[in-house]
């Protein structure tokens, strides 16, 4: 990505925030393109905006694997809510909007506050990468992630909890409902076969996980989320 006369490569979890004017341009060289998401805030409230100027002036920000969920979840209800035609619609965005930016802050400041050396960020943020490469694994277990990294299990435990927030199983929970949602939305696998590409051992497991997690079943949900065709409002 280039912009005001600097560049800087960008990697999955990356978030920009641009202030308005400010050139700004973007360069894929991976072989099949890249995805990502732009969201444009128009009049943004003066005091959201000062947050940013008290920052150091700094609007880059690397999102945690839980954080990435957080943040598409609400992008998903920022584009439900663009399009929906829903009485009241402008309060709503403006509700999403602030909780997206209070994610990138919060991540901000859980990075600073995390107190890890720089081999344990390196441990723990190599361990996050092999969970996402095999979060479809529904035999993966925490102690075989910490042998992939080389410590212990309780020494893994106690720096990744500190990283993330989270024990290693919860996010890797969260890791696997996020996918879910993703393949719900981007493709047209039935609930089933979602259930055992994120690594559920059975369709009830996921089931039951994913409305504890939401409140809905996964078939619920999708069809909650789902953009509706242009001109036509949802449900």
């Amino acid at each position: 990505m280039m912009f005001d006369s600097a560049s800087r490569r960008l990697h999955r979890g990356d978030v920009f925030f641009i202030s308005g004017g400010v050139p700004h341009d973007f360069i894929a060289d991976a072989p099949g393109g890249v995805e990502f998401a732009v969201i444009h805030f128009r009049n943004l409230d003066d005091d959201l905006r000062a947050l940013f100027s008290n920052n150091g002036g700094i609007y880059f920000f690397r999102l945690s694997e839980l954080d990435q969920s957080r943040f598409v979840d609400l992008c998903y209800q920022l584009q439900r809510e663009s399009v929906g035609g829903q009485p009241y619609s402008d309060l709503q965005l403006r509700a999403l909007i602030q909780q997206v930016i209070v994610i990138l802050l919060r991540s901000k400041e859980a990075r600073l506050s995390a107190r890890l050396t720089a081999q344990q960020h390196r441990t723990v943020e190599a361990a996050l990468v092999w969970m996402q490469e095999h979060v479809n694994d529904e035999d993966l277990r925490i102690s075989a992630v910490a042998a992939r990294v080389g410590i212990s299990a309780p020494y893994f435990r106690r720096i990744f909890e500190r990283y993330t927030g989270l024990s290693p199983k919860r996010y890797l929970l969260m890791l696997r409902l996020q996918y879910s949602k993703y393949l719900l939305l981007h493709s047209e696998r039935t609930v089933s076969d979602v259930a055992h590409a994120t690594g559920f051992g059975t369709l009830q497991q996921f089931c039951k996980a994913f409305r504890k997690a939401t409140g809905l079943t996964p078939g619920d949900w999708r069809n909650a989320h789902l953009i509706p065709p242009f001109g036509q409002r949802p449900d």
